[in-house]
Protein backbone atom coordinates (compact mmCIF):
# COMPACT_ATOMS: atom_id res chain seq x y z
CA UNK A 1 0.00 0.00 0.00
CA UNK A 2 3.08 2.30 0.10
CA UNK A 3 4.33 1.54 -2.67
CA UNK A 4 0.34 2.69 -4.50
CA UNK A 5 0.50 6.18 -2.20
CA UNK A 6 4.56 6.83 -3.06
CA UNK A 7 3.56 6.32 -6.72
CA UNK A 8 0.96 8.62 -6.51
CA UNK A 9 3.25 11.28 -4.94
CA UNK A 10 5.89 11.10 -7.14
CA UNK A 11 3.85 10.42 -10.80
CA UNK A 12 2.88 14.22 -10.45
CA UNK A 13 6.32 15.25 -9.11
CA UNK A 14 8.25 13.49 -11.89
CA UNK A 15 5.18 15.24 -14.79
CA UNK A 16 4.48 18.51 -13.65
CA UNK A 17 8.52 19.55 -14.67
CA UNK A 18 7.86 18.43 -18.06
CA UNK A 19 4.99 20.76 -18.42
CA UNK A 20 7.64 23.64 -18.53
CA UNK A 21 9.30 21.75 -21.25
CA UNK A 22 5.61 21.59 -23.43
CA UNK A 23 6.76 24.04 -25.86
CA UNK A 24 10.42 23.93 -27.24
CA UNK A 25 12.34 24.70 -30.66
CA UNK A 26 14.59 21.49 -30.02
CA UNK A 27 13.52 18.11 -32.08
CA UNK A 28 11.04 15.80 -30.55
CA UNK A 29 10.20 12.62 -31.17
CA UNK A 30 6.84 13.75 -32.08
CA UNK A 31 7.34 16.27 -34.39
CA UNK A 32 9.34 14.25 -36.92
CA UNK A 33 12.99 12.39 -36.65
CA UNK A 34 15.23 14.22 -37.76
CA UNK A 35 18.71 13.33 -36.85
CA UNK A 36 20.49 15.71 -38.75
CA UNK A 37 19.03 18.73 -37.05
CA UNK A 38 21.62 21.18 -36.12
CA UNK A 39 24.39 19.70 -38.56
CA UNK A 40 25.70 21.91 -41.24
CA UNK A 41 27.90 18.86 -43.04
CA UNK A 42 29.13 20.50 -45.44
CA UNK A 43 26.60 22.94 -46.42
CA UNK A 44 25.82 26.87 -45.51
CA UNK A 45 22.58 26.06 -43.33
CA UNK A 46 21.46 23.19 -41.45
CA UNK A 47 20.50 19.64 -42.93
CA UNK A 48 16.78 19.70 -43.74
CA UNK A 49 14.31 16.81 -42.68
CA UNK A 50 14.16 15.42 -46.35
CA UNK A 51 17.23 15.90 -47.28
CA UNK A 52 21.17 14.11 -46.31
CA UNK A 53 24.60 15.94 -45.46
CA UNK A 54 25.78 17.07 -48.82
CA UNK A 55 29.57 17.07 -47.67
CA UNK A 56 31.65 15.40 -44.97
CA UNK A 57 31.02 16.00 -41.17
CA UNK A 58 33.29 17.23 -38.93
CA UNK A 59 33.84 16.57 -35.18
CA UNK A 60 31.04 19.31 -34.26
CA UNK A 61 28.48 17.66 -36.60
CA UNK A 62 28.71 14.46 -35.01
CA UNK A 63 28.68 15.61 -31.39
CA UNK A 64 25.11 17.12 -33.03
CA UNK A 65 23.98 13.70 -34.30
CA UNK A 66 25.30 12.09 -31.72
CA UNK A 67 23.32 14.48 -29.27
CA UNK A 68 19.69 14.19 -32.02
CA UNK A 69 20.21 10.54 -31.57
CA UNK A 70 20.39 10.68 -27.57
CA UNK A 71 17.71 13.18 -27.63
CA UNK A 72 15.06 10.99 -29.79
CA UNK A 73 15.89 7.36 -27.21
CA UNK A 74 15.41 9.62 -24.30
CA UNK A 75 11.95 10.89 -25.60
CA UNK A 76 10.78 7.05 -26.35
CA UNK A 77 11.81 6.31 -22.56
CA UNK A 78 10.61 9.11 -21.17
CA UNK A 79 7.42 9.38 -22.74
CA UNK A 80 5.74 5.84 -24.02
CA UNK A 81 7.90 3.21 -22.42
CA UNK A 82 7.76 4.95 -18.85
CA UNK A 83 4.16 5.49 -18.78
CA UNK A 84 3.30 2.32 -20.35
CA UNK A 85 5.32 -0.07 -17.72
CA UNK A 86 3.97 2.76 -14.86
CA UNK A 87 0.58 1.96 -15.99
CA UNK A 88 0.74 -1.52 -16.40
CA UNK A 89 2.53 -2.18 -12.52
CA UNK A 90 -0.62 -0.04 -11.68
CA UNK A 91 -3.62 -2.06 -13.26
CA UNK A 92 -1.70 -5.39 -11.66
CA UNK A 93 -1.35 -3.60 -8.42
CA UNK A 94 -5.47 -2.61 -8.93
CA UNK A 95 -6.36 -6.18 -9.90
CA UNK A 96 -4.53 -7.71 -8.02
CA UNK A 97 -7.84 -8.46 -5.29
CA UNK A 98 -5.37 -9.07 -2.32
CA UNK A 99 -3.56 -11.87 -3.24
CA UNK A 100 0.06 -11.58 -2.11
CA UNK A 101 1.75 -13.10 -5.02
CA UNK A 102 0.88 -10.11 -7.31
CA UNK A 103 1.02 -7.65 -5.34
CA UNK A 104 4.30 -8.44 -4.54
CA UNK A 105 4.64 -8.97 -8.69
CA UNK A 106 2.78 -5.07 -9.08
CA UNK A 107 5.53 -3.88 -6.59
CA UNK A 108 8.07 -4.73 -8.20
CA UNK A 109 7.03 -3.64 -11.63
CA UNK A 110 6.32 -0.46 -10.19
CA UNK A 111 9.76 0.24 -8.07
CA UNK A 112 11.86 -1.59 -11.34
CA UNK A 113 9.92 1.39 -13.31
CA UNK A 114 11.33 3.93 -11.26
CA UNK A 115 14.64 2.91 -10.80
CA UNK A 116 14.45 2.75 -14.62
CA UNK A 117 13.35 6.41 -14.78
CA UNK A 118 16.15 7.42 -12.31
CA UNK A 119 18.80 5.62 -14.23
CA UNK A 120 17.59 7.29 -17.90
CA UNK A 121 17.53 10.68 -16.43
CA UNK A 122 20.75 10.50 -14.78
CA UNK A 123 22.25 8.92 -17.81
CA UNK A 124 20.88 12.00 -19.62
CA UNK A 125 22.31 14.19 -17.59
CA UNK A 126 26.05 12.95 -18.23
CA UNK A 127 25.97 12.29 -21.48
CA UNK A 128 23.94 15.77 -22.09
CA UNK A 129 26.92 17.21 -19.81
CA UNK A 130 29.89 15.50 -21.94
CA UNK A 131 28.19 16.21 -25.40
CA UNK A 132 27.85 20.24 -23.92
CA UNK A 133 31.95 19.93 -23.05
CA UNK A 134 33.41 17.97 -26.14
CA UNK A 135 30.60 20.53 -28.19
CA UNK A 136 32.20 23.55 -26.62
CA UNK A 137 35.59 23.41 -28.36
CA UNK A 138 36.10 25.74 -31.18
CA UNK A 139 39.98 25.84 -32.30
CA UNK A 140 42.23 27.01 -29.11
CA UNK A 141 38.70 28.65 -27.25
CA UNK A 142 36.36 26.82 -24.52
CA UNK A 143 33.33 28.10 -23.93
CA UNK A 144 30.30 25.76 -22.19
CA UNK A 145 27.18 26.60 -23.78
CA UNK A 146 23.53 26.64 -21.94
CA UNK A 147 22.26 23.57 -21.00
CA UNK A 148 21.00 20.90 -23.57
CA UNK A 149 22.56 23.41 -26.36
CA UNK A 150 25.30 22.94 -28.33
CA UNK A 151 26.99 25.61 -29.80
CA UNK A 152 30.38 25.06 -31.83
CA UNK A 153 31.44 26.64 -34.99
Amino acid sequence: MKVFFLSLIMFPLLVVPLLSFAQTDTPSIFSGINIWAGAYCGSSSTIALDQGPQGPCDFCDAIIIASNIMRYAFDLIFFVLFPIFFAWGGIQYMTSAGNPGKIKSAKQILISTIVGLVIAASAWLVIGLIFNVLGGFSGNTFSISPWKTINCQ
